[in-house]
């Protein structure tokens, strides 16, 4: 078969590789695809072409011009421009501040149909950009085709914001070839769909279609333990209480044993959701974000606290990455400290603390922490939250409790529908209670709270 033909050609000249590869969402990949190394071989690029072509005909994909995006798909974008007597236009990566200072290079006409081709789709992200670009210059995009998909979910995100996204080959299809030719080992083909499986974005984002807790109200309890024994028992003491909703992690285990073994370890015991809170997440430059997010997805963890304190643009990318990932996020701003507010002595003004929660409205978000030592506060902000989301259309999480000065009985009154509170040390440093007890009577005290 030509298909599987190409595959062993591309194989040859070093396209598809095997082992271990550091990827820029900083996650180990077993495989790389490498279509670059095309421009050296002119006889396997035009056979890579003419599959794309033919893939392009069956289709019957519509369009005035080719949009190839910068830089391993300009050769195929050429060529196929040539092969089908189309015309093509391409953009920089950077704007130059000399010549012309064009974005957009090549000549077209205003609402031309444009199809965009790539080499491979992975998350799409680069693809949604370039849909933007050509859009703010009256191009019409609605397909993209691509060489290779893979897998990842990439494809489905495309479709789920309107696109049309047709790719030549799947990497499925790919390591199945390699296999039976002889090229790679069960064991290399297992372990590379494991890793598809693993990433696929997608499958992650099915995840945030549910609300995090099941429960309308719960008590999630704050393990700030210093030690993996202590957290152990206190998860195996409560995991099955009634009225537990989940376990927020710090950064204490976290630093000092590892998250995915933290994980891990609160897994034996229960099946509640896990939320990291990084003490705080969310204040560092907006390309940690992507990192930060990845490491939560692979140890296991079901959401994630952001403060964006970074600003606008780390908010955005931190929140964004966290989705990605299908990780729940819950963003706080206004911390629950003395002294944490500009009017009395600290860094963050009222204005600043809404700017961030607006922000993450507008992203999506549905989840916020706030402080649950400060109900008037608290009631400004459901306040807020009411008229951009419906009134019971978001959730609040609340910490300050106790030790901190906050009554439950308080929060109660004005947090609404959908609350859950925040509590630790009170439930694994009570000195008159074991931790199991402790719980308990914490949960007795708000489910007594929602009677009234």
């Amino acid at each position: 078969m030509i298909t599987n033909k190409l595959v062993l050609d591309l194989y040859k000249i070093g396209v598809f590789k095997f082992g271990s590869f550091l990827m820029v969402s900083g996650l180990r990949s077993p495989y790389y695809i490498d279509l670059r190394v095309l421009v050296s071989y002119p006889k396997v690029l035009e056979a890579v072409v003419d599959l794309t072509v033919k893939k392009l005909k069956e289709d019957k994909i519509a369009f005035d011009l080719i949009a190839g995006i910068p830089y391993t798909a300009l050769p195929i974008a050429n060529l196929m421009a040539q092969k089908l007597n189309k015309p093509m236009v391409y953009f920089r990566k950077e704007v130059k501040d000399y010549g012309t200072g064009r974005r957009l290079e090549g000549n077209y006409q205003k609402n031309d149909r444009a199809l965009l081709v790539d080499d491979l789709v992975t998350t799409a992200k680069s693809k949604i950009e370039a849909a933007e670009i050509l859009d703010a210059v009256s191009l019409k995009v609605k397909d993209i085709l691509v060489f290779v998909d893979r897998e990842q979910g990439g494809k489905e995100f495309l479709e789920s914001k309107g696109f049309h996204c047709h790719s030549v080959l799947g990497v499925s299809e790919i390591f199945e070839i390699l296999f039976k030719e002889g090229r790679i080992s069960r064991k290399m083909q297992e372990e590379c769909l494991s890793y598809t499986q693993l990433t696929n974005i997608r499958g992650k984002q099915k995840n945030l279609q549910k609300p995090l807790i099941k429960s309308n109200k719960s008590v999630i309890i704050a393990c700030d333990v210093p030690s993996l024994e202590l957290f152990e028992k206190l998860v195996k003491d409560t995991g099955d209480i009634e009225g537990i909703g989940g376990y927020k992690i710090g950064l204490e285990l976290a630093i000092r044993y590892g998250l995915p073994l933290v994980v891990k370890t609160a897994k034996k015991y229960t099946s509640l959701p896990l939320i990291y809170d990084h003490q705080k997440g969310g204040s560092d430059i907006p390309d940690m974000g992507g990192k930060f997010a990845v490491a939560l997805g692979e140890a296991g963890v079901e959401a994630a606290i952001l403060f964006p304190f970074g600003g606008i643009e780390t908010e955005k990318a931190w929140i964004r990455s966290c989705f990605e990932q299908g990780l729940h996020v819950l963003v706080g701003a206004h911390m629950t400290q003395q002294g944490f507010l500009k009017e009395e002595g600290g860094f963050i003004d009222r204005e600043s603390i809404q700017k961030m929660f607006r922000i993450a409205l507008d992203l999506g978000v549905k989840d916020f922490v706030v402080p649950g030592n400060q109900p008037e506060a608290v009631l400004k902000y459901k306040i807020m939250f009411d008229e951009a989301l419906g009134k019971d259309n978001f959730c609040l999480y609340a910490p300050g409790f106790i030790t901190q000065g906050g009554e439950v009985s308080e929060m109660g009154k004005v947090a609404g529908n959908r609350w859950h509170a925040i509590v630790g040390s009170a439930i694994y440093r009570n000195e008159n209670l074991s931790m199991r007890q402790a719980a308990r009577l914490i949960v007795k005290g708000l489910k007594k709270n929602n009677e009234r």
